[in-house]
């Protein structure tokens, strides 16, 4: 820990820290089977990683200086091409432990807001309404930021995108000639987060999977050998770091 506090103490002084870090979460399974336990075990693990290790040391304990973090935590393919065992594990895991930690005492404590990213309509009644009301329970708070995308896809949040926009230039809603990257970012559903600065992924995989395929212009990548249980809070420090360390030039 007291390595951890060193090392928020100088990244505190950079200037260039990330407001935003994305990360998409994989290697749950490849973490099960290196350890001998069944391949659906590992969202499980990963999840008691997140909610009592990594969460609590980076809010809490470290009062980390990012703003935002959205994690990947269920895309289009994953429920339609996973076992409906393991959909049905993945369902309840999300079911139980949004909520849950919507509720906690770190979320009130830290000022954390939560919010659900993707096509939730598509998952059960039961599901979709345990999700809003954690968005509801904790709209007010305005420390930190953490968007769970669910039901996400960037492919068919551009091709949602799009058939809104059409339908609304037919009703005379919008012109043409106003169609730019601004108004078609407004209709996705990752409007509601702001630009990632930088993207992350686990388990030495190194490819985007439609993550925050629009806003990803910019975005810094950094790419982990770690599967995510395995992932904590110094992890993430040192990609910080490392980022704070490149030259970030947005084009210029």
């Amino acid at each position: 820990m007291i390595d951890l506090l060193k090392k928020i103490y100088e990244l505190k002084k950079c200037h260039n820290i990330p407001k935003h870090i994305a990360i998409i979460m994989d290697g749950n399974r490849r973490y099960a089977i290196n350890n001998n336990l069944n391949k659906i075990e590992g969202h499980g693990i990963a999840i008691k990683m997140m909610q009592n290790v990594l969460f609590p040391t980076i809010f809490d304990k470290l009062k980390i200086p990012v703003k935002e973090f959205s994690f990947f935590a269920l895309s289009y393919d994953n429920y339609y091409k996973r076992t409906k065992e393991e959909i049905e594990i993945l369902m309840n895991h999300i079911k139980n432990f949004i909520p849950n930690f919507a509720k906690s005492e770190l979320v009130k404590k830290c000022g954390i807001k939560i919010n659900i990213i993707g096509d939730i309509e598509l998952l059960d009644e039961d599901i979709q309404k345990v999700l809003k009301s954690a968005e509801e329970e904790t709209q007010n708070n305005n420390n930190y930021i953490l968007n769970f995308l669910i039901m996400y896809d960037g492919q068919e949040e551009i091709v949602n995108a799009t058939k809104k926009i059409v339908k609304d230039s037919i009703k005379n809603k919008i012109k043409i000639e106003d169609i730019n990257s601004d108004l078609i970012r407004s209709y996705c559903v990752t409007s509601r987060t702001s630009k990632p600065d930088l993207i992350i992924r686990t388990s030495n995989e190194k490819r985007l999977s439609g993550f925050f395929l629009f806003d990803s212009y910019y975005s810094e990548f950094i790419f982990l050998e770690k599967n995510w249980p395995e992932v904590n809070a110094s992890d993430l420090i040192d990609c910080i770091i490392e980022y704070t360390k490149r030259e970030i030039r947005n084009g210029k």
